[in-house]
């Protein structure tokens, strides 16, 4: 489900018509160098990465319901100055339009998928080592939902998916005699 979640969120801000552009992909977390990658191709971005999990109750019936967190880190920048990344210009956006836009099109939103609907958890700044000097706006907007699943019982009937594929490995005994032998001693010849 989680990436389910995550590539609706990506597709909800794709399919947005905000009257600017804006690069929206996901993100791997952790990962400085990709950030200065996104700033120096794109002046505006969006990415979307799965913040993680915070708890897993019992729903009361057979399964549990998991809290989950996503992020939707911003970038905004402008060749101006870093104010200018942030409150936008009279041709740019900025990245307090760009928060505010996010929060509208996921906050309430379930995306289509049988969640509770997204909720605006907070915003706060990023920083990033790698980026000094591009005259950029960065921000991190936080939103949780929830889904329920079904845990593996050992109770159960023990199906947790549709059987695919079976690996086996077994020794066979040795034959007498080396293979040549075997083949020759059936008639059948090197062609």
């Amino acid at each position: 489900m989680i990436g389910a979640i995550e590539t609706a969120i990506v597709d909800r801000l794709k399919g947005a018509e905000l009257g600017y552009k804006m690069l929206v992909s996901t993100f791997k977390a952790n990962d400085d160098e990709d950030i200065a990658v996104v700033l120096k191709n794109s002046r505006n971005a969006a990415l979307v990465v799965f913040a993680g999990e915070s708890l897993t109750e019992d729903d009361g019936g057979y399964g549990a319901i998991t809290a989950v967190t996503f992020a939707v880190l911003l970038f905004a920048r402008n060749v101006r100055n870093e104010r200018a990344s942030r409150s936008g210009d009279g041709g740019a956006v900025g990245a307090y339009q760009m928060i505010e836009d996010v929060k509208a099109l996921l906050h309430g939103n379930d995306l289509g998928l049988d969640i509770v609907p997204l909720k605006h958890l907070r915003t706060s700044p990023l920083t990033t080592e790698n980026v000094k000097g591009f005259n950029h706006s960065a921000w991190l907007v936080e939103f949780s939902t929830a889904y329920s699943f079904k845990p593996y019982s050992a109770e159960g009937d023990g199906n947790l998916a549709e059987f695919i594929r079976l690996h086996t490995a077994w020794d066979l005994p040795e034959p007498k005699g080396t293979t040549t032998d075997l083949i020759l001693r059936e008639g059948v010849t090197n062609v």
